[in-house]
């Protein structure tokens, strides 16, 4: 009857607990590093887009914009908007929910006619062919009609 009692394994099973909750944390860190997750910077896209806006051309806001504009649709933006003075900001930060934000892009300069700032709301879109991981959703088709209609 003699002998000693078995040895406990409580400690290797902790142990091998523990080192496989690091291996899988540090996997699924790095696997959410590797591609990208956290869909982008929504902030830094609609600091752009301020930036885009106060040059007042298309080409630069066309670079963000989720849908290129056409020959037409540029012309039309360039002679509508480039006769408005105007640097823009990001009002707050965007509202980001599963697959899309908001941004609200504010114009500083009061619009030629005097007035009070303007407020341009523009809706992001995930995208990850955008340096920052969104693209702006822009009217590029509301301008051609307001150049037809002899504005400005």
């Amino acid at each position: 009857m003699g002998g000693p009692p078995p040895k406990k394994k409580t400690g290797l099973i902790i142990g091998i607990v523990v080192a496989a909750v690091v291996v899988l944390g540090g996997g699924a860190t790095a696997l959410i590093l590797l591609l990208g997750g956290g869909g982008g910077d929504a902030k830094a896209a609609a600091d752009k887009l301020a930036t885009a806006f106060s040059e007042n051309k298309a080409a630069p806001l066309a670079e963000l914009t989720c849908r290129k504009p056409n020959q037409e649709e540029t012309e039309a933006f360039n002679q509508v908007v480039g006769s408005l003075p105007g640097e823009y900001s990001v009002k707050s930060e965007p509202n980001v929910n599963e697959d899309a934000g908001t941004a609200t892009v504010v114009l500083v300069g009061k619009p030629p006619t005097g007035g009070p700032e303007q407020e341009l709301p523009l809706q992001l879109k995930q995208n990850d062919e955008f340096p920052d991981g969104w693209c702006a959703q822009f009217g590029w088709e509301n301008y051609p009609p307001i150049v037809q209609q002899g504005i400005p």
